[in-house]
């Protein structure tokens, strides 16, 4: 999507979960959404970013980004 910003989050541990903060040098729009692309029961339209703190599963790969109207992983 050219234009837009986004970020690539990957836990590379295959056996625990993490936490991610982001940090307030990443600028957030209320428009930006995860999108947890290694699990089957995640919306295709993404989830709201709620707070800055996040929890990613053993070796789970998640993108954040800004939506562009019609788009779907």
């Amino acid at each position: 999507m050219p234009g837009k910003v986004g970020w690539i989050l990957v836990n590379k541990s295959w056996d625990q979960s993490i936490s991610v903060v982001l940090d307030d040098a990443i600028a957030l729009t209320p428009a930006h959404r995860l999108y947890r692309i290694c699990r089957d029961d995640s919306p295709w339209d993404g989830e709201p970013l709620l707070d800055r703190n996040l929890t990613l599963s053993p070796a789970e790969v998640a993108l954040i980004l800004e939506p562009k109207e019609g788009f779907k992983l």
